[in-house]
């Protein structure tokens, strides 16, 4: 039966409250009405601005609450979540942006599960993400993808399963709304926490692909998942861990020739996308990218470092 299923919601909050609450109401009045079993497990990793008191005075009774005590980053704070929902018997795993809302979660999730009980060699589900202001569907690919899936014989032709609903199998799929199946994170272990934030999903979907699991991403045009875009600023952290953290999981996971064409590959894509930032009077975006290039090539730190 369904119900019979345990499926642990892990959701971490950093210092912004609002898109917590909201998230975490939108799962409980989801949960409601779920034909599973589902814990909802809220991660605060150390938050400074009072945030976490809020949470747990809310939602201390009604949900799972932590707070880590230690902000180790992205990583470190879903690793928490994610081995407090194995240690109590979660069949699935799901891995949860705060700044995501839902159109017919239980719908949604309903279908993923569905899919993962259907193909058993399914490890890690994705899911189609859309901009929350414009409803466009955002990429969960580049160019680059595109080559490795070739490179990896990576066949992403869409699966037909039910009715408009259809899945493919990815390389990586988007990380703001992560599905894993329990015993593929038994066998492959939990994110590598040297990456602090940012690339985590590459890594762990090469990882999942290494030991024989399929990733996946789902297709269905009923249930949706809104996902709120910050615009583009030059202080966000993604323009460096992004930048040397997609190195990072490469080098891990990637053997043969492959490993030696996706640095030339990423060093033009970087390139280009320093000398556009340059030309759009970005530059502290382009600083931040090649800084990023730089330690991946050189520096080679891991976790966090300070932006100096």
């Amino acid at each position: 039966m369904k119900y019979q299923k345990k499926i642990g919601v892990v959701v971490l909050n950093w210092n912004n409250y609002s898109d917590s609450q909201l998230c975490v109401e939108g799962l409980i009045s989801s949960r409601n009405e779920s034909e599973y079993n589902l814990e909802i497990f809220l991660i605060d990793n150390n938050s400074t601005d009072g945030s976490s008191i809020k949470l747990f005075e809310e939602y201390g009774d009604k949900v799972n609450f932590f707070n880590t005590g230690y902000n180790g980053g992205y990583t470190y704070g879903n690793n928490f979540g994610i081995k407090e929902a194995l240690s109590n018997g979660c069949d699935y795993v799901f891995i949860l942006n705060n700044d995501l809302e839902f159109i017919k979660f239980n719908q949604m999730l309903d279908t993923a599960i569905n899919v993962l009980e259907f193909d058993p060699n399914i490890g890690v589900l994705g899911f189609d993400i859309h901009n929350y202001d414009t409803g466009m569907l955002l990429p969960s690919e580049t160019n680059i993808d595109k080559v490795l899936n070739k490179l990896l014989k990576i066949d992403t032709s869409p699966i037909y399963f039910d009715g408009a609903t259809t899945y493919s199998n990815k390389r990586s799929v988007c990380g703001c709304a992560l599905l894993f199946r329990s015993t593929c994170l038994d066998n492959i272990g939990l994110f590598d926490e040297s990456f602090f934030m940012y690339a985590e999903e590459q890594d762990i979907c090469l990882r999942a692909i290494s030991q024989g699991w399929t990733v996946c991403e789902i297709h269905n045009p009923q249930a949706k998942i809104l996902r709120k875009i910050d615009p583009i600023s030059e202080n966000q952290l993604i323009w460096f861990y992004g930048t040397r953290n997609i190195f990072m999981a490469y080098s891990k996971n990637l053997n043969g020739i492959n490993k030696f064409i996706f640095p030339f590959l990423q060093v033009l894509i970087y390139t280009k996308s320093i000398l556009s930032h340059l030309l759009k009077k970005r530059g502290v975006i382009s600083k931040k990218i090649f800084k990023g290039l730089f330690d991946a090539f050189f520096v080679k730190s891991k976790g966090y470092k300070k932006d100096d």
